[in-house]
Order: C-alpha cells, then sequence, then structure tokens
C-alpha cells in the first residue's frame, strides 16, 4: 500500500506535511534539578496513553523546556514515532492545554481550515497503514519516520464538515467512555460479591478431601509439534479469572490417541496453573463449552471433585479467590524467573464447603454478575467497531454526516 492510497482518493485532499507547523521535541537534562518538577506536563512516548492529552506523571519547568524540550499550545495534535508500543499500537491524541513533549513524539499545530480534532481522529484512522510502516529500531523499539506520515494524504473538507465529523466520533466516544467505566465498576462490584460469599465462616477443609481424579500434570510436547492442525491445547495463557478463553483462540498440535484419551479434558473439570510467574501461580478455571477434544500442557493440573458434594463451579469460584491464591503463592517454590506448586500442594488446599443448596445459591448469585458483566462488554465491543466504521467512512470522504441515520450512541 502507498502513502496515498492510505488518505483519500478524492481530489480535494493535501499531504500532511501541509496540514499544519510540524515540530519535534527534546528532553531536558535528567540530571538537572532545575528542569523538573515544574507545572508543565511533559508528554513522552510511555504517557501518551490518551486521545485527551491534558496531564503526564512527568512535569517540567520553564526553564526546562528552554532548555531541552519544547511547549505547544492547546490544540496541538500530538502522535508516537518511536517506542515499542508501535508493535501494535499507533498512539496519537490531541492536547487540553499547553505541554511540553520529547522526541519520540512528533507534534502538528493545525494550520488554517483543519480541525486539530479532525486531524487527530484522520491519523488515529490511519493506525493500521503507519504501524505497517513503523520499521525496526534499535532494543527492539519501532520507528515511524516523519514522511511515511508526511506522505499521506488529508481529505480536505470544508472546516464546517469537519466538525460534524468531530461531533460525530466525540459522541461515540463518549459512549465508549461511559461503557468502560460502567464495565470497571461491574468488576469491582463483582470481586466485593465473591469475596463476601465465598469468604464462609464454615469449617476448612482440605481440596483432597473432595477430589476422585488428579491432581495430574498435563502433556509435555517440543515446540516443533505445534502448528496450524491437529487438536486444541490449553496452555497457561488460555485462561483466567475462573474461565477458560475462546476454544477457537488455542492453539494446536499433534497427539497420539492415548495422549487424547489421558490428557483429553472433560466437562466440569477444574484446571490449575502449576508453573509460572509468581501472580499467576494457582490461577483456575473451570472446563465449559469445549466442542472438540482438547488437551491441557504440562505447566497446568487437572483436578476432578465429587460433584455430589464439590460443585465443580463452586470450587472454581473458590480457587479463584484470594485465600486460595495466597495459599498457593505461600507453598509455591521459587525459580529463575517462575514459581511452582505441586500435586501435594493442591490436595491440601483448604477451603470452605458450605450445603449443595448454599453453593448453588452463591454460583448463581456470581454467575448472575458475569452474565451482567459480558453483556457490558458486548456493548463495548459493538461500540468499538462502530468507532472504526465511522472512522473509515467519514475520514475518506465516502459517507457525508448527513447521510448518517439512527446512530445508537
Amino acid at each position: 500500500m502507498s502513502a496515498s492510497d492510505a488518505g483519500f482518493s478524492g481530489s480535494a485532499s493535501i499531504e500532511l506535511r501541509h496540514a499544519g507547523r510540524w515540530l519535534s521535541g527534546g528532553t531536558p537534562d535528567t540530571g538537572e534539578d532545575r528542569y523538573w518538577g515544574g507545572n508543565i506536563p511533559w508528554i513522552s512516548a510511555a504517557s501518551l496513553k490518551s486521545f485527551e492529552i491534558n496531564d503526564s506523571e512527568r512535569r517540567v519547568t520553564e526553564l526546562g523546556v528552554r532548555s531541552g524540550s519544547r511547549l505547544v499550545p492547546e490544540g496541538t495534535v500530538m502522535f508516537v514515532v518511536r517506542g515499542m508500543s508501535l508493535k501494535n499500537e499507533f498512539r496519537v491524541g490531541i492536547t487540553g492545554r499547553p505541554v511540553a513533549f520529547g522526541q519520540d513524539c512528533k507534534a502538528i499545530i493545525p494550520g488554517e481550515g483543519i480541525d486539530g480534532r479532525y486531524l487527530a481522529y484522520f491519523l488515529l484512522s490511519r493506525s493500521d497503514f503507519f504501524l505497517r510502516s513503523a520499521d525496526e529500531s534499535g532494543h527492539g523499539t519501532k520507528r515511524l519516520e516523519t514522511r511515511a506520515v508526511a506522505d499521506v494524504k488529508l481529505p480536505l473538507l470544508p472546516l464546517p464538515e469537519q466538525r460534524k465529523i468531530v461531533e460525530v466520533l466525540d459522541a461515540v466516544d463518549e459512549s465508549i467512555d461511559a461503557a468502560e467505566r460502567t464495565a470497571v465498576k461491574m468488576d469491582i462490584l463483582r470481586v466485593g460479591a465473591v469475596s463476601s460469599l465465598i469468604d464462609s465462616p464454615c469449617f476448612l477443609e482440605d481440596l483432597g478431601s473432595y477430589i476422585i481424579s488428579g491432581p495430574q500434570n498435563g502433556l509435555y510436547k517440543h515446540q516443533s509439534a505445534y502448528g496450524g492442525s491437529g487438536i486444541p491445547i490449553l496452555r497457561i495463557d488460555g485462561f483466567g479469572g475462573g474461565v477458560i478463553s475462546e476454544p477457537g483462540s488455542l492453539r494446536r498440535l499433534s497427539v497420539t490417541p492415548e495422549e487424547g484419551a489421558l490428557y483429553g479434558l472433560k466437562e466440569s473439570d477444574l484446571v490449575i496453573n502449576r508453573v509460572n510467574a509468581i501472580d499467576y501461580v494457582g490461577k483456575s478455571a473451570i472446563v465449559r463449552g469445549l466442542r472438540e477434544l482438547t488437551v491441557f500442557e504440562s505447566n497446568i493440573m487437572r483436578v476432578k471433585v465429587q460433584e455430589e458434594k464439590l460443585l465443580p463451579a463452586f470450587a472454581a469460584h473458590m480457587l479463584s479467590g484470594s485465600k486460595c491464591l495466597r495459599y498457593f503463592r505461600s507453598q509455591a517454590r521459587s525459580a529463575i524467573a517462575q514459581a511452582s506448586i505441586n500435586q501435594r500442594d493442591v490436595r491440601s488446599c483448604p477451603i470452605a464447603v458450605p450445603s449443595l443448596d448454599e453453593q448453588h445459591r452463591i454460583v448463581s448469585v456470581i454467575e448472575t454478575h458475569d452474565a451482567r458483566i459480558a453483556a457490558e462488554r458486548a456493548q463495548l465491543g459493538k461500540l468499538r467497531k462502530l468507532k472504526a466504521g465511522l472512522m473509515d467512512d467519514l475520514l475518506t470522504g465516502r459517507v457525508r454526516v448527513d447521510q448518517l441515520e439512527n446512530l445508537p450512541v
């Protein structure tokens, strides 16, 4: 794809190099205290994480600005041109106040007839092109050459049309922000609900008292066995929060019929991470909804419990709770960059087991929370897709704002 292909295909367009005044930033001497700790936000590739640029953890003084950095006014468009984030994310935003910035970013003060937010949204809509254009730099970072951005053509729509586009995209962004805040609140409420429900005053018993099969370590296969065919394998990155990832996202590998029979996961099995970084050792999940034979890797243990005494879903919530996780981490043996627990640790894990009726009630309450969270995240996903589609349509000139109808925001 050429740079011109990444922009507007019609005649009413200009190259981004002509869209305003381009500026480079810099970093004042970090060893000079007089340059740092002021009241002017200093934006770097690491701190440019939001479309609305208003603050930063690092701040400079006016002397610091004059001694190696650069100050830009409110309404300046800023984007990252060097950093590890360019491997998977093109960061762009617009300043809501005067800020200074470092050499890993570029800034454009929009020219006459160009709305700053319109320009910023346009850059964001070309993220895929810019990420493909970034070259590998030193120490695993990426670098985006200025020319790769400057050559792209910007649709030069009338200023009122630009502002209408901005109004539409801002409205979608507000809906996305609201949905994200709601999802975060619901996650917090779920943690509180789970903690209050499973921190039972019941007598603590060893999990081993309820195990009828396992703990069993999973299947080890060399990396050469993995590929695009075969059967799915559950790995330590394939589950979290008590649930397994979408089966279609699991890697595949070739196994023998005997290995499939020995390591094949069954409905309501419990899986426990036995080797990982210390913060993840002991994370657990219940097996549900597998559509085909799926095995589990050697860094995982599989357990089956007596369902007439301990509901697997309840056990999964118990094992994912803070008390069990603290227990597993207290038992973990440390090695280089990882820790591990063994089968005895799992059998000895203390759990509270109320009556089956109470277990059913607790599971029902938690799953109601989970369903609400899933619905909110599904809505959030729809809004993000809507925004991507609108940016593609409106910022290429294919669709005008007055052609839009009934936006669900």
